[in-house]
């Protein structure tokens, strides 16, 4: 058996094989680095040289074939990961890299795109230069590292390579493989938007800058994969692509620019792409800040999860998502989750560090959904929801079983709207469109200022189930959240079935729901407040009121309302005591003011807070009913315990008939 100390030796060898004749080859380079193998002669063979595995001679006819079973391996083709630059070695590797291979990179750290400096117009490479599998099925890669050399910040956006890109191929596994892209501004996706969706598919690959791309791909399976840096959307994208399972992965763009894990149609929507929808499956996963030497060693991503169109559904299962922050005047980002005319579902993640858990935006007239379940989140800043500004693409929401804290450390300066500037657990910028949230299970402390905000009038409702929420100052500032005509259900405020709503603030002493009819850039919604199963927990020093309707143009549009048995710490205003249902409730004798002409006024203590509806009935101790007047003149008071007291007209001299401390029945 004839030895070559290198591959460049068995090359250049002069002499003619016997047919089936065997070498060994003792390295690529030189002896002992992993790259050498034993050889035979295919005297009939005219493939092409693959550098590795199929070598030419000197002669036209016959090549050196390895002998091998089972995986490919890196140093067989000539890779070394010693830093310098190796693009045309992986980029010749993966274009012959046949269907069902297992290519290892022996934990090999590959440089590539050393010598491109990213450009401003134009293509920053030739797409047969890019690092790229095209068109192949059922091959795994394994155990190595690609990053594109010496990474930084661009002074200006510029056109770089992605550092890997998967297009058009199905039942692709990576697995422990880490990428890295260049940096900041190092890539521009976003300049490939006057393009056709099918010449958006070599553009990210030449030019979007991502650290993994897959396009127009089916079955890629990511395990163990660990993805940095960005220059543009995210350091891993997925674009046009079905059935995606990243396990176990990390990925951090080390920018407030671009996502850590994006999905989207942008290459082209489901009939095109030949697949029945875009899934993306994300299980234990995660995002957060890291020290990589360049980017921001504070900000992970401007989203951790950010999804977009209409045929794309991501499910994130577990992981941990931190570090997200808003991006300049694009204050709506820092979110953990975002969705935009798109489905999200998400199960048992971790959220820290975030302004929002969840940001649910329209890039099209078609729905948000979103189903957020069993999620720990702590220091949010600005609100658990948020939702785009715009006045088309409804929002649908579901979130349950989820533990939410909100530490109100991510609100804006003034200048912007108010969902900006005050915390919240629903902030709501859509206008005149449908949201509808439901909340189930749900336990909400920090302190947030509210629980709803809404600034612009919007259509649908929200639901509450119990749950347990801590606000600092407000259950709702909304300038309308209903329906457009009278009687539809399932619309406005809903807080039910054992919820418990606290209001922190010792010293405010406004309204805890301020609700419009008409928003004052005229959007009409219906009034429709059904508080009726809420516990309500006022913690001031003073009575609060519970409830203001205002509408500028007089008269609230009021379809229903319907208020707690008990109110702590706030009071039920009489103006709106007629819409609710009648009932008998208990109140309790606290001094007897005298008589008024023939009549007797008394004080009474309201149990719950809550004025009867006049005229009414009183039970007097002997168990006769006497006639209730109205309050008068002397009103409603602060009974300085949390409770409100009324001093009220009885029919007759009465004075003997109650007595202070005794707790009476009024029917209505």
């Amino acid at each position: 058996m004839t030895t070559f100390v290198s591959l460049a030796a068995l090359r250049a060898y002069a002499g003619t094989p016997l047919p089936n004749e065997t070498c060994m080859l003792l390295g690529y380079y030189a002896p002992g680095d992993r790259g050498g193998g034993d050889f035979y002669w295919d005297a009939a063979s005219t493939e092409n040289d693959n550098n590795g595995t199929i070598v030419k001679g000197s002669a036209v006819t016959g090549r050196w074939k390895r002998l091998y079973s089972g995986d490919l391996f890196a140093a067989w083709f000539g890779l070394k990961g010693d830093g310098t630059d190796e693009t045309s070695l992986v980029s010749d590797l993966f274009k012959w890299l046949p269907d069902g291979s297992v290519l290892d990179f022996q934990q090999k750290k590959i440089a590539v795109y050393n010598t491109v400096t990213g450009v401003t117009s134009g293509d920053a490479i030739s797409l047969d230069k890019t690092i790229r599998l095209s068109g192949k099925t059922n091959i795994t890669l394994k155990n190595g590292r690609l990053y594109a050399a010496n990474p930084g910040e661009a002074a200006a956006k510029c056109r770089f390579p992605a550092t890997f890109a998967i297009d058009g191929c199905s039942n692709i596994h990576l697995d422990d493989l880490v990428f890295y892209a260049k940096g900041q501004h190092y890539g521009d996706a976003d300049a490939s938007v006057a393009l056709d969706k099918e010449a958006r598919r070599e553009f990210l690959a030449q030019n979007g800058g991502h650290a993994l791309v897959i396009i127009r791909s089916s079955h890629i399976y990511a395990n163990n994969c660990r993805c940095y840096l960005a220059g543009s959307t995210g350091s891993l994208y997925v674009s046009s692509s079905s059935e995606v399972v990243l396990s176990n992965c990390h990925s951090n763009p080390a920018s407030v620019g671009y996502a850590a894990y994006a999905a989207d149609a942008w290459c082209g929507d489901a009939a095109l792409a030949g697949f029945p929808d875009f899934k993306v499956y994300l299980n234990n996963c995660t995002a957060y800040a890291e020290n990589l030497g360049t980017g921001s060693a504070t900000y992970c991503a401007k989203g951790g999860v950010v999804i977009e169109d209409i045929d794309v559904f991501a499910y994130v299962n577990g992981g941990y998502y931190a570090n997200m922050w808003a991006n300049g005047s694009a204050l709506f980002l820092g979110n953990a989750f975002s969705c935009g005319a798109s489905s999200l579902f998400v199960h048992d993640s971790m959220v820290a560090d975030c302004a929002t858990v969840l940001y649910l935006f329209s890039s099209t007239a078609n729905a948000a959904t979103a189903v957020v379940d069993g999620i720990t989140a702590t220091n949010i800043g600005l609100s658990a929801v948020l939702t785009g500004e715009e006045s088309y693409g409804p929002v649908n929401l579901t979130l349950q079983n989820c533990n939410i804290t909100i530490t109100s450390n991510r609100v804006q300066p003034t200048g912007v709207r108010q969902e900006y500037r005050e915390s919240s657990v629903f902030g709501i910028l859509k206008t005149s469109i449908a949201v509808n949230a439901e909340v189930r299970n749900c336990i909400v402390t920090g302190n947030a200022q509210h629980l709803i905000i809404n600034t612009k009038g919007i259509y649908g409702g929200i639901r509450l189930y119990n749950s347990r929420i801590t606000v600092t100052d407000f259950i709702a500032t909304s300038d309308g959240w209903g329906a457009a005509t009278a009687d539809t259900p399932d619309v406005g405020l809903l807080i039910g079935a054992n919820t418990i709503i606290s209001v922190t603030s010792p010293t405010a002493t406004t309204s805890l729901v301020n609700w419009k009819s008409k928003s004052t850039d005229g959007v009409f919604t219906r009034v429709r407040l059904n508080m009726r199963e809420a516990t309500i927990v006022a913690n001031g020093t003073a009575l609060r009121p519970l409830l203001s309707l205002l509408d500028p143009t007089g008269g609230p549009l009021i379809d229903f309302l319907a208020f707690p048995d008990t109110l702590k710490g706030c009071y039920l205003t009489a103006s709106y005591i007629t819409h609710r249902l009648r009932r008998l409730f208990e109140v309790t004798g606290t001094q007897n003011m005298g008589l008024a002409g023939a009549n007797t006024v008394w004080q009474f203590k309201l149990t719950g807070n809550r004025p009867p509806d006049f005229p009414c009935l009183v039970v007097a101790d002997d168990k006769s009913l006497i006639q209730v007047f109205q309050p008068t003149g002397a009103g409603y008071t602060d009974g300085g315990d949390g409770s409100l007291r009324v001093s009220l007209l009885l029919m007759g001299d009465v004075r003997s008939r109650f007595t202070v401390g005794n707790s009476y029945t009024i029917i209505e």
